[in-house]
């Protein structure tokens, strides 16, 4: 499956502005994780960069004690 460059260079670049936004520590999950793994040997390979995404998907660090209220006031800095 092929997406269209308009939809795979406007997630990316949604992505980076995000990412500018966030603190660490968060986790890139899903189809922009693979291509910032594999999109170099890729194109060695291919001669093509791979497929990118069109959705971004962000995990992070959630301790399963914390209370809704804490959850609320935690930033993605904590540990």
């Amino acid at each position: 499956m092929s997406y269209q460059p308009s939809e795979t260079e406007t997630s990316q670049k949604q992505l980076h502005n995000i990412l500018k936004q966030l603190n660490a520590p968060l986790c890139l999950l899903g189809g922009w994780a693979v291509y910032y793994i594999v999109n170099e040997n890729f194109q060695k390979v291919t001669g093509r960069t791979y497929i990118g995404s069109r959705d971004i998907d962000l995990g992070f660090h959630i301790n399963k004690n914390w209370s809704c209220e804490q959850l609320k006031n935690q930033s993605s800095s904590t540990p």
